[in-house]
């Protein structure tokens, strides 16, 4: 397993937590992980078309290694 895909794993098991179970920390240490993937990451960009609602639909663009959202403003 590669680097990126256990930061990846890590972050997303960190993101299971609760919100009322996460403290600071936890918060800064995903913050870390995402700025890290973004950062090292060899991105491979997927245009992805996601349902708003019944009537409505957005184009989203995400890395298909790291998952990160572009441009870089995901949660």
């Amino acid at each position: 397993m590669d680097t990126i895909s256990i930061m990846l794993s890590i972050k997303l098991k960190l993101e299971r937590i609760s919100i009322n179970e996460q403290n600071n920390e936890c918060k800064v240490i995903v913050k870390h992980i995402k700025n890290y993937l973004f950062k090292y990451c060899n991105h491979k960009i997927i245009d992805d078309l996601i349902d708003i609602d019944p009537d409505r639909s957005q184009i989203i663009h995400y890395c298909e290694y790291c998952e990160t959202c572009f441009p870089y403003t995901c949660n």
